[in-house]
């Protein structure tokens, strides 16, 4: 598998645990369902992540990368105060 194969398997799996984890908030997710929905083997699953706990993780970072780049993409105001409320 390419490293670009193998980055955009990732990336899949990081996106379709994060859509189930958004679909039930507060319930577990299978990571067999995961691996199904991107049309991979579980080992796959174990080779990215190490874990379902890994996974999970993962999907965590995603989402903090994902708030910090909306974040550093803001125009400050040069208010501090509006900026805030803005943020």
């Amino acid at each position: 598998m390419s490293r670009d194969a193998s980055t955009g398997t990732r990336e899949k799996l990081i996106a379709a645990a994060a859509d189930m984890i958004a679909r039930s908030p507060g319930e577990d997710f299978s990571l067999r369902a995961v691996c199904d929905t991107v049309g991979v083997k579980l080992p796959t699953a174990y080779h990215f992540f190490g874990s379902k706990q890994g996974l999970a993780d993962a999907v965590v970072e995603h989402g903090f990368d994902m708030y910090i780049a909306k974040k550093l993409a803001m125009e400050w105001t040069g208010d501090p105060i509006q900026d805030i409320r803005t943020g």
